[in-house]
């Protein structure tokens, strides 16, 4: 197919060359072609197909929206961790029992709940005085039901004090842990109340945690 021209143009040419108003420049030597993508080290863009649209897509978060969503599941997983802690009587049922008590570390790998989290119910529970705590150690302090039957099927007979003085004769520097174990008294307070019958009408004496006979 021939390509046109306007004759304008031509005359407009023509009439500049003969006026001398128009000046013809010949340059030398070859156009130098372009570089292509190969040699300037980048990848030769595919040819799309006639009719290629670009594919709907999700646009990049801006920085405020990406701290948002963040912060939203940082959030979300705090949620989660805080409903998988045990409840109170849960708590309350692994120190049943212990007469030696638990650390935070054993209580966390029982009901595998996250530390921190855990620290700051053992410590609602402790300002509470449902729990004890004596050197890193908690102890339950409070009394629960377990069982069935009434309270006095389920309560543990009285530990006599004829009972503590016997132990001190054959193991004198007994601790009350020591006791509480050997004796089968339900918590080692109980015992505690009747060792301090005994402290005051002076048949047993302590020192530090050691008891003996006086």
């Amino acid at each position: 197919m021939a390509k046109k021209i306007s004759l304008s143009a031509i005359r407009y040419l023509l009439q500049g060359i003969l006026d001398g108003t128009l000046e013809i420049r010949y340059r030398e030597g070859a156009r130098p072609k372009k570089s292509s993508a190969k040699q300037a080290g980048r990848p030769k863009a595919e040819k799309r197909p006639k009719g290629w649209r670009r594919k709907p897509g999700r646009k990049p978060m801006s920085p405020v929206a990406r701290q948002k969503a963040l912060l939203r599941a940082k959030r979300n997983k705090l949620r989660q961790a805080r409903q998988a802690l045990p409840t109170p009587r849960q708590v309350f049922e692994a120190l049943h029992g212990k007469t030696d008590g638990l650390k935070l570390s054993a209580l966390a790998k029982i009901f595998k709940a996250p530390r921190t989290l855990l620290k700051d119910l053992l410590a609602k529970l402790v300002k509470a005085e449902d729990l004890q705590l004596v050197k890193d150690v908690y102890y339950l302090k409070r009394r629960i039901r377990t069982g069935k039957g009434t309270a006095a099927e389920r309560k543990s007979p009285p530990i006599e004090p004829q009972a503590v003085l016997a132990y001190l004769e054959t193991h004198p520097g007994a601790t009350l842990v020591e006791m509480t174990k050997e004796l089968g008294a339900e918590s080692y307070q109980k015992l505690n109340k009747v060792i301090n019958v005994l402290k005051k009408e002076q048949k047993v004496t302590v020192n530090g945690k050691a008891y003996t006979l006086a």
